[in-house]
């Protein structure tokens, strides 16, 4: 605490010049030491709460890596769920689409055979209606025998 001209006076007007310097010296040096004790204090709270706060730290990273080693272990299980209920299900839509398709490869044979059927008895047909006359036209250019 700084010492006033007037606090200065008064001392050395009570007391004396040598007195109130070595009263002056003791205030100072009380302080001195005072502050010290106070910094020495202050270091040994920081050090003691840096302490506390890595330790507190090192519980709190160990607490989030198991809580994160358990979602970890969910979040795997239910991938593995979703994977076997995909599988399944691309299995279902593949035989489904194999039975589907087969059905329209039956209805193509079927409607291909048909096709085939329709064209053989036009074909047939066409080949008897141009036989006949042409017969008949051979027939008549042969002349009565």
């Amino acid at each position: 605490m700084p010492v006033t001209t007037r606090l200065l006076h008064r001392l050395n007007e009570a007391l004396g010049d040598d007195a109130a310097d070595d009263l002056l010296a003791c205030f100072r040096e009380a302080s001195e030491v005072n502050r010290a004790a106070v910094r020495e204090l202050a270091e040994l709270y920081i050090t003691r709460s840096e302490a506390r706060i890595d330790q507190r730290m090192a519980e709190l990273r160990g607490d989030l890596h198991s809580a994160l080693d358990v979602h970890r272990g969910e979040i795997g299980s239910a991938l593995a769920e979703l994977r076997g209920e995909f599988r399944s299900s691309i299995g279902e839509l593949r035989g489904e689409f194999r039975s589907a398709l087969g059905a329209f490869r039956g209805e193509m044979r079927s409607d291909l055979a048909n096709q085939r059927a329709e064209l053989l008895k036009w074909m047939f047909l066409f080949w008897a209606g141009t036989v006949v006359p042409l017969a008949g036209l051979l027939l008549a250019l042969r002349g009565p025998r």
